[in-house]
């Protein structure tokens, strides 16, 4: 199933999916609902896996999730740091979430920063300075 399909995604954050993936001319990510906790994307079909964690969770950490994830997408599809995967929470990754989160939120800061991974973080404590 397309993400954009999936009832369990907020309808605002399908929209925004949709909105971004025209934009950039890139296709739509899949989606699938494994029972494992984690969330994941995987490369070759183009596969957000929401984890069973966030689908419980909901709200904002579903949110957070997603957008992580169609960072990888977007990334992935416009062909920026991949394929070798060398970094894969590298430098574009990071400006790329920075952007997506800034678009959707208005404000980055209310991405949740603190729930990923540390690079992401430093990535984007240097990047809101730049901004600000």
């Amino acid at each position: 199933m397309k993400i954009t399909e999936s009832k369990i995604i907020p309808k605002k954050l399908r929209d925004f999916i949709l909105e971004v993936c025209n934009e950039k001319k890139i296709e739509v990510p899949n989606l699938k609902f494994p029972n494992a906790r984690r969330t994941t994307y995987t490369t070759d079909d183009q596969l957000i896996k929401i984890g069973k964690y966030y689908r419980e969770a909901g709200g904002k950490i579903l949110t957070y999730a997603v957008l992580h994830e169609l960072t990888h997408h977007i990334v992935d599809q416009t062909k920026m740091e991949y394929p070798e995967m060398v970094k894969n929470h590298g430098e574009e990754f990071s400006n790329t979430l920075f952007d997506l989160a800034r678009r959707y939120y208005k404000n980055p800061k209310y991405y949740g920063w603190k729930r990923d991974y540390v690079s992401v973080r430093k990535a984007y404590e240097k990047r809101i300075k730049e901004v600000k």
